[in-house]
Protein backbone atom coordinates (compact mmCIF):
# COMPACT_ATOMS: atom_id res chain seq x y z
CA UNK A 1 0.00 0.00 0.00
CA UNK A 2 3.28 2.11 0.85
CA UNK A 3 4.49 1.97 -2.61
CA UNK A 4 0.80 2.87 -3.83
CA UNK A 5 0.68 5.94 -2.01
CA UNK A 6 3.99 7.06 -3.24
CA UNK A 7 3.34 6.61 -6.79
CA UNK A 8 0.42 9.05 -6.58
CA UNK A 9 2.16 11.65 -4.71
CA UNK A 10 5.17 11.57 -6.85
CA UNK A 11 5.47 10.11 -10.40
CA UNK A 12 4.48 8.26 -13.16
CA UNK A 13 5.52 4.90 -12.61
CA UNK A 14 4.12 3.85 -15.60
CA UNK A 15 5.17 6.10 -17.80
CA UNK A 16 7.78 4.78 -20.36
CA UNK A 17 10.72 6.89 -20.15
CA UNK A 18 14.73 7.06 -20.80
CA UNK A 19 17.10 8.49 -17.92
CA UNK A 20 19.10 11.79 -18.27
CA UNK A 21 22.18 12.88 -17.19
CA UNK A 22 20.18 14.70 -14.06
CA UNK A 23 18.00 11.37 -13.47
CA UNK A 24 20.80 9.56 -13.17
CA UNK A 25 22.32 11.68 -10.13
CA UNK A 26 19.12 12.44 -8.44
CA UNK A 27 16.70 9.67 -10.03
CA UNK A 28 18.83 7.09 -9.21
CA UNK A 29 19.06 5.66 -12.65
CA UNK A 30 15.73 4.56 -13.20
CA UNK A 31 14.31 7.86 -13.97
CA UNK A 32 14.36 11.36 -15.52
CA UNK A 33 13.80 15.11 -14.15
CA UNK A 34 10.21 16.32 -14.95
CA UNK A 35 8.64 20.08 -14.18
CA UNK A 36 5.71 18.95 -12.59
CA UNK A 37 3.38 23.09 -11.83
CA UNK A 38 5.78 24.50 -10.44
CA UNK A 39 8.07 21.61 -9.18
CA UNK A 40 10.93 19.57 -10.33
CA UNK A 41 10.36 15.78 -9.39
CA UNK A 42 11.59 12.38 -10.44
CA UNK A 43 9.59 10.51 -13.81
CA UNK A 44 10.48 7.12 -13.15
CA UNK A 45 10.29 4.15 -15.65
CA UNK A 46 8.17 0.86 -15.45
CA UNK A 47 10.34 -0.84 -12.98
CA UNK A 48 10.87 1.95 -9.88
CA UNK A 49 8.92 4.08 -8.19
CA UNK A 50 8.89 6.75 -5.56
CA UNK A 51 10.31 10.04 -4.70
CA UNK A 52 13.82 9.56 -5.96
CA UNK A 53 12.62 5.94 -8.06
CA UNK A 54 14.60 4.07 -5.41
CA UNK A 55 11.36 1.54 -4.78
CA UNK A 56 11.41 -1.04 -6.93
CA UNK A 57 7.95 -1.99 -8.60
CA UNK A 58 5.99 -4.60 -6.13
CA UNK A 59 3.71 -7.18 -6.99
CA UNK A 60 0.75 -5.06 -5.37
CA UNK A 61 1.83 -1.41 -7.38
CA UNK A 62 1.62 -3.94 -10.41
CA UNK A 63 -1.48 -5.10 -9.94
CA UNK A 64 -3.03 -1.56 -9.79
CA UNK A 65 -1.47 -0.98 -13.00
CA UNK A 66 -2.79 -4.16 -14.42
CA UNK A 67 -6.62 -3.39 -13.36
CA UNK A 68 -5.90 -0.35 -14.92
CA UNK A 69 -5.40 -1.40 -18.74
CA UNK A 70 -1.95 -0.16 -18.46
CA UNK A 71 -3.32 3.39 -18.74
CA UNK A 72 -3.32 4.60 -15.22
CA UNK A 73 -2.09 3.81 -11.24
CA UNK A 74 -4.99 1.95 -8.65
CA UNK A 75 -5.28 4.74 -5.66
CA UNK A 76 -6.62 4.88 -2.56
CA UNK A 77 -10.18 6.75 -2.61
CA UNK A 78 -11.67 6.80 0.80
CA UNK A 79 -12.24 3.15 1.78
CA UNK A 80 -11.56 2.00 -1.64
CA UNK A 81 -9.31 1.83 -5.01
CA UNK A 82 -9.84 4.46 -8.31
CA UNK A 83 -7.87 4.37 -11.19
CA UNK A 84 -5.81 7.27 -11.74
CA UNK A 85 -5.81 7.46 -15.87
CA UNK A 86 -2.89 8.59 -17.61
CA UNK A 87 -4.47 11.02 -21.17
CA UNK A 88 -5.95 10.38 -23.34
CA UNK A 89 -7.89 7.52 -21.09
CA UNK A 90 -11.12 8.04 -18.54
CA UNK A 91 -13.85 5.09 -17.16
CA UNK A 92 -13.72 3.13 -14.17
CA UNK A 93 -10.73 1.08 -15.49
CA UNK A 94 -9.51 3.57 -17.65
CA UNK A 95 -11.18 1.96 -20.27
CA UNK A 96 -12.45 4.79 -22.49
CA UNK A 97 -10.92 7.75 -24.60
CA UNK A 98 -11.60 11.43 -23.53
CA UNK A 99 -13.64 12.66 -26.79
CA UNK A 100 -13.56 15.98 -27.02
CA UNK A 101 -15.79 18.96 -29.24
CA UNK A 102 -18.80 16.82 -28.48
CA UNK A 103 -17.32 13.73 -29.49
CA UNK A 104 -19.30 10.41 -28.28
CA UNK A 105 -17.16 7.11 -27.03
CA UNK A 106 -18.78 4.03 -28.88
CA UNK A 107 -17.26 0.68 -29.88
CA UNK A 108 -13.53 1.41 -28.37
CA UNK A 109 -13.57 4.62 -30.55
CA UNK A 110 -14.54 8.03 -30.29
CA UNK A 111 -17.55 9.03 -32.69
CA UNK A 112 -16.97 12.59 -34.33
CA UNK A 113 -19.52 15.08 -35.02
CA UNK A 114 -19.29 18.14 -37.23
CA UNK A 115 -15.90 19.53 -38.88
CA UNK A 116 -14.21 17.24 -35.93
CA UNK A 117 -12.15 14.73 -36.77
CA UNK A 118 -9.23 12.79 -35.00
CA UNK A 119 -8.72 10.25 -32.15
CA UNK A 120 -10.13 12.42 -29.66
CA UNK A 121 -12.07 14.12 -32.05
CA UNK A 122 -9.70 16.69 -31.30
CA UNK A 123 -8.87 18.01 -34.85
CA UNK A 124 -11.39 20.83 -37.53
CA UNK A 125 -10.80 21.87 -40.84
CA UNK A 126 -9.90 25.39 -41.23
CA UNK A 127 -12.74 28.24 -41.39
CA UNK A 128 -14.49 27.84 -44.53
CA UNK A 129 -13.83 24.10 -45.46
CA UNK A 130 -16.33 21.55 -44.98
CA UNK A 131 -15.21 17.86 -43.61
CA UNK A 132 -16.37 15.32 -45.71
CA UNK A 133 -16.51 11.20 -44.57
CA UNK A 134 -16.97 8.05 -46.70
CA UNK A 135 -19.69 5.61 -46.16
CA UNK A 136 -18.42 4.57 -42.80
CA UNK A 137 -18.47 8.11 -41.49
CA UNK A 138 -14.45 7.93 -41.70
CA UNK A 139 -13.08 11.71 -43.13
CA UNK A 140 -11.96 11.51 -46.00
CA UNK A 141 -11.00 15.10 -46.70
CA UNK A 142 -11.37 19.03 -46.08
CA UNK A 143 -13.06 20.52 -49.12
CA UNK A 144 -14.49 24.19 -50.03
CA UNK A 145 -16.49 25.13 -53.04
CA UNK A 146 -15.32 27.95 -54.69
CA UNK A 147 -18.23 29.67 -55.82
CA UNK A 148 -16.68 32.52 -58.21
CA UNK A 149 -16.24 31.02 -61.80
CA UNK A 150 -12.87 31.03 -63.38
CA UNK A 151 -11.07 29.27 -65.91
CA UNK A 152 -9.09 25.87 -64.89
CA UNK A 153 -5.69 27.67 -64.60
CA UNK A 154 -7.12 31.13 -62.30
CA UNK A 155 -9.18 28.83 -60.81
CA UNK A 156 -5.93 26.25 -59.48
CA UNK A 157 -4.41 29.39 -58.63
CA UNK A 158 -7.18 30.52 -55.93
CA UNK A 159 -7.17 27.74 -53.75
CA UNK A 160 -4.25 28.89 -52.26
CA UNK A 161 -5.82 31.94 -51.47
CA UNK A 162 -8.56 30.96 -49.07
CA UNK A 163 -5.96 28.78 -47.36
CA UNK A 164 -2.37 28.62 -47.59
CA UNK A 165 -2.62 24.75 -47.76
CA UNK A 166 -5.33 24.73 -49.75
CA UNK A 167 -5.29 23.40 -53.60
CA UNK A 168 -7.83 22.11 -56.45
CA UNK A 169 -8.71 18.84 -55.76
CA UNK A 170 -7.06 15.78 -56.24
CA UNK A 171 -9.38 12.60 -55.94
CA UNK A 172 -7.26 9.74 -54.82
CA UNK A 173 -9.96 6.89 -54.16
CA UNK A 174 -13.50 6.05 -55.08
CA UNK A 175 -14.58 6.84 -51.30
CA UNK A 176 -13.49 10.47 -51.87
CA UNK A 177 -14.62 10.64 -55.58
CA UNK A 178 -18.39 9.15 -53.72
CA UNK A 179 -18.20 11.92 -50.73
CA UNK A 180 -17.77 14.49 -53.19
CA UNK A 181 -20.07 13.62 -55.74
CA UNK A 182 -22.53 13.38 -52.83
CA UNK A 183 -21.65 16.93 -51.85
CA UNK A 184 -22.19 18.36 -55.05
CA UNK A 185 -25.52 16.90 -55.30
CA UNK A 186 -26.21 18.90 -52.38
CA UNK A 187 -24.93 21.95 -53.81
CA UNK A 188 -26.78 21.89 -56.85
CA UNK A 189 -29.90 20.93 -55.07
CA UNK A 190 -29.78 23.92 -53.11
CA UNK A 191 -29.14 26.03 -56.49
CA UNK A 192 -25.63 26.33 -57.69
CA UNK A 193 -26.23 30.60 -57.79
CA UNK A 194 -22.90 32.26 -59.47
CA UNK A 195 -22.09 28.58 -60.42
CA UNK A 196 -24.56 28.62 -63.00
CA UNK A 197 -23.49 26.22 -65.24
CA UNK A 198 -23.49 22.00 -64.26
CA UNK A 199 -19.80 21.26 -64.43
CA UNK A 200 -17.05 22.03 -61.55
CA UNK A 201 -13.09 22.10 -62.06
CA UNK A 202 -10.47 19.56 -60.39
CA UNK A 203 -7.16 19.73 -60.42
CA UNK A 204 -7.06 17.07 -63.86
CA UNK A 205 -5.51 18.29 -66.91
CA UNK A 206 -4.16 16.39 -69.82
CA UNK A 207 -0.26 16.00 -69.78
CA UNK A 208 0.98 17.70 -72.76
CA UNK A 209 -2.23 19.76 -72.26
CA UNK A 210 -1.95 20.52 -75.88
CA UNK A 211 -1.79 18.40 -79.49
CA UNK A 212 -1.67 15.30 -77.56
CA UNK A 213 -5.44 14.07 -78.82
CA UNK A 214 -7.70 14.89 -81.30
CA UNK A 215 -11.44 15.46 -81.15
CA UNK A 216 -13.51 12.51 -80.53
CA UNK A 217 -10.40 10.17 -79.43
CA UNK A 218 -10.31 8.43 -76.27
CA UNK A 219 -7.00 9.79 -74.71
CA UNK A 220 -6.82 9.00 -71.13
CA UNK A 221 -3.22 11.04 -70.03
CA UNK A 222 -4.88 12.77 -67.87
CA UNK A 223 -2.61 13.57 -64.59
CA UNK A 224 -3.46 15.94 -60.58
CA UNK A 225 -1.91 19.22 -61.30
CA UNK A 226 -2.86 20.98 -58.19
CA UNK A 227 -0.71 24.70 -58.32
CA UNK A 228 2.55 24.31 -56.57
CA UNK A 229 2.42 20.61 -56.65
CA UNK A 230 4.22 17.75 -58.35
CA UNK A 231 1.60 16.39 -60.75
CA UNK A 232 0.77 12.62 -59.86
CA UNK A 233 -0.83 10.13 -62.21
CA UNK A 234 -4.72 9.99 -62.29
CA UNK A 235 -5.09 5.69 -60.09
CA UNK A 236 -8.83 6.18 -60.45
CA UNK A 237 -11.57 7.40 -62.55
CA UNK A 238 -15.03 7.86 -62.76
CA UNK A 239 -15.62 9.13 -66.30
CA UNK A 240 -18.84 9.86 -67.77
CA UNK A 241 -20.41 7.82 -70.90
CA UNK A 242 -18.73 8.70 -73.90
CA UNK A 243 -15.62 10.57 -72.07
CA UNK A 244 -13.15 11.57 -72.58
CA UNK A 245 -13.83 12.68 -75.70
CA UNK A 246 -11.21 15.34 -76.11
CA UNK A 247 -14.46 17.74 -78.11
CA UNK A 248 -13.33 19.74 -80.54
CA UNK A 249 -9.57 18.53 -79.98
CA UNK A 250 -8.95 21.21 -77.28
CA UNK A 251 -10.72 19.64 -73.61
CA UNK A 252 -7.50 18.97 -71.59
CA UNK A 253 -9.06 19.95 -68.57
CA UNK A 254 -11.01 17.73 -66.03
CA UNK A 255 -14.52 18.31 -64.54
CA UNK A 256 -17.36 16.95 -62.04
CA UNK A 257 -20.06 17.21 -64.52
CA UNK A 258 -23.61 17.56 -63.27
CA UNK A 259 -25.20 15.69 -66.37
CA UNK A 260 -23.32 12.63 -65.20
CA UNK A 261 -24.28 12.30 -61.79
CA UNK A 262 -21.49 14.39 -61.23
CA UNK A 263 -19.02 11.98 -62.90
CA UNK A 264 -15.81 13.26 -64.98
CA UNK A 265 -15.94 14.83 -68.19
CA UNK A 266 -12.94 17.31 -70.15
CA UNK A 267 -13.03 20.06 -71.07
CA UNK A 268 -11.10 23.49 -72.62
CA UNK A 269 -9.50 24.59 -69.52
CA UNK A 270 -10.56 27.97 -71.19
CA UNK A 271 -14.21 27.97 -69.76
CA UNK A 272 -15.20 29.22 -66.61
CA UNK A 273 -16.23 27.19 -63.77
CA UNK A 274 -16.22 26.68 -60.19
CA UNK A 275 -14.21 24.67 -58.39
CA UNK A 276 -13.74 22.22 -55.28
CA UNK A 277 -10.71 23.30 -52.96
CA UNK A 278 -9.10 20.62 -50.28
CA UNK A 279 -7.04 20.54 -47.55
CA UNK A 280 -5.35 17.47 -45.97
CA UNK A 281 -6.34 15.88 -42.71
Amino acid sequence: MKAIISLLLFAAAYADTSADPCGATYCNSHGKIVKLGDKLICQCDSTHSGPFCDQEMTNEVQCGIENCNSRGILVVSGDGFVCQCKDPYTGLQCDQLKCQNGGEYKNGACVCTGNFYGQLCEKSCPANFELLRNANSAPVGCYNIYKTPKTWDDANKSCPTIDKNAYLVVVNSEAENTAIKARLTKFADSGMGACGDDQIWTSGQRDPPTGSCKSGQKVYNFFWKPFGIPPTPTKFSDWGSGEPNCGSGTESCLTFMKGYKWGWNDNSCTVKFCSVCEVDL
